[in-house]
């Protein structure tokens, strides 16, 4: 069986791991199609599943491995094709592989006395990557990042930081699937 030609992009934020200095010819990169990026959990909400679906998408891109389906034609192709679901719309979209991702924890917490002020973010984030041509998943993972903030204050920014660091590990990890 040959493997698709269509894989979801990624951003990395930190610069690129081994696995994307390997540019691939345009005709020869992956069609990837990020179905979208949930969020189990209330913190962050739906702000930081769409951050961390941008930077996927971004950082899966600038490996030069893939060809990344637009989410709004993925959408409309969706919308279209109501039950028949995601893959299908994939399928129709020409993408070989579908990215689904989840936040399935996040957490901020304060420093562990008085005199500390350092705060830490923490985000579980689950990414599975399935072949389109047969709906066999190929690649099911998922990473804990965490951020350190140093300063008095603790906002959000340092959990998308934490977010972008699960995110960047995995997309490393899907870049190394690619052929």
């Amino acid at each position: 069986m040959a493997l698709s030609r269509t894989v979801l992009a990624a951003v990395l934020m930190t610069g690129l791991s081994a696995s994307c200095r390997a540019v691939v010819p345009e005709s020869q990169r992956l069609v990837l199609a990020i179905a979208g990026m949930d969020s189990k959990e209330t913190l962050g909400g739906p702000r930081l599943s769409a951050a961390a679906l941008e930077y996927l998408q971004d950082r899966l891109v600038s490996c030069g491995r893939f060809r990344v389906v637009e989410r709004m034609q993925l959408r409309r192709i969706l919308e279209e094709q109501q039950p028949e679901g995601t893959s299908k719309a994939a399928k129709l979209a020409g993408a070989d592989w579908v990215v689904y991702g989840a936040i399935t924890e996040a957490s901020l917490r304060g420093g562990s006395g008085p005199g500390d002020l350092k705060g830490v973010a923490e985000a579980l984030v689950h990414l599975r990557v399935v072949r389109v041509e047969d709906g066999v998943i190929i690649y099911s993972h998922r990473h804990r990042g965490s951020a350190v903030n140093t300063s008095s204050s603790m906002d959000d920014s340092l959990l998308f930081q934490a977010v972008r660091a699960a995110v960047d590990k995995l997309a490393g990890e899907i870049a190394e699937l690619a052929p």
